[in-house]
This record gives structure tokens, sequence and C-alpha cells, in this order.
């Protein structure tokens, strides 16, 4: 999370990178992550409380109760 924006390839800032790491044999488990994670940040709103946070913590904890 960055409020400020990171310089990403083509020009584009992005402001949330969220990576994913799952045992590979437990392709359910990374569907239902995945999906829920698409749910939450393909809404601009939650986008914006999620990079107004000020630490991992807080993002856990907002990221949480979006759920």
């Amino acid at each position: 999370m960055n409020s400020h924006g990171i310089k990403w390839s083509g020009g584009n800032e992005v402001y949330l990178v969220i990576a994913l790491a799952i045992d590979p044999h437990n392709k359910q488990l990374f569907r239902e992550v995945f999906d829920e994670l698409s749910d939450i940040v393909t809404d601009i709103n939650n986008v914006t409380e999620l990079i107004k946070c000020k630490n991992y913590s807080d993002f856990i904890i907002k990221l949480v109760e979006m759920l």
C-alpha cells in the first residue's frame, strides 16, 4: 500500500500491490482467497480505505473487516 502511488510500467501509478503464495496442492484455498480479494479491491472505496492504512497491522485489520 502506498497512498502516494508507485511508478509502474507504462507510466501508470499503482497504489496497492498484493502478492499471493499458496500451496499448489491447495488450489481451492487459492480460489477462495483470490475471489474474496477480488471482490474487495474492485470497489474503489475499499481501495481508498486500504491505502490510508499507516502500517501492515492496520492494513490487515481493515482488510479482515472488509471480508
